[in-house]
């Protein structure tokens, strides 16, 4: 129904309903938009999580400052965080996508930015493998059997 639509309202207009961007190509799963770019999500393999841990510097140091905020100050320590975290964020999709940090800097918007991150998680299973990577790190519970041994 909407393809119908889209051709009427392309006809009104006075442009090609078969050229219009109306008719453009979908995405197929596993696609976003950065910009104009069409960009697959990847599978982080061994080799680019090697790229990303490089590239992340100060992500863990203001998540620790935003964490220990006093609550009066939270706003400011929040959006100077984000004005940091941003900067880490396009590099990283940078890495992950091959994509220029400066094009998604001056193209990419940040839903777009925010989505292809998402996706990203949701491909490689990101959330099930912290929990996983939890599971065997989890400290063994001590008993009164196991001190006494």
């Amino acid at each position: 129904m909407n393809r119908i639509r889209a051709w009427f309202i392309a006809k009104e207009l006075g442009t090609n309903p078969k050229k219009s961007k109306l008719f453009k190509r979908p995405l197929r799963d596993g696609e976003v938009l950065l910009g104009d770019k069409k960009v697959e999500v990847k599978k982080l393999t061994p080799a680019l999580w090697k790229k990303v841990f490089g590239a992340v510097d100060l992500l863990p140091g203001v998540a620790l400052q935003v964490f220990s905020a006093p609550k009066d100050d939270m706003g400011a320590y929040l959006l100077q965080a984000f004005d940091v975290v941003q900067e880490e964020l396009i590099e990283i999709i940078s890495l992950v996508s091959d994509v220029d940090a400066d094009y998604l800097h001056n193209n990419a918007g940040l839903d777009e930015l925010i989505e292809y991150v998402y996706l990203t998680i949701r491909k490689n299973r990101l959330d099930q493998t912290a929990k996983n990577l939890k599971g065997l790190l989890k400290q063994p519970e001590r008993t009164q059997e196991t001190e006494q041994e």
